[in-house]
């Protein structure tokens, strides 16, 4: 009976690794693809200040009204 508790158990233990390994295996093939983009670069301008005395015909008669 020793014997057979044993040989059970090994069973067992042999079949829930095997059934482990399928689950990884299939869980690897299911997850998405994340790559990542380092390519990405934010295009930034710069706002110049604009004095007083460079401002344009019309927006010295929206200034004076």
């Amino acid at each position: 009976m020793k014997l057979f508790k044993k040989a059970l158990r090994f069973l067992v233990l042999t079949i829930v690794l095997i059934l482990a390994s399928v689950g990884v295996g299939f869980g690897a093939v299911l997850l998405p693809a994340h790559h990542r983009d380092d390519n990405f670069r934010a295009h930034v301008e710069m706002v110049e200040d604009r004095e007083e005395d460079d401002l344009p015909e019309e927006d010295e008669a929206l200034a004076e009204s």
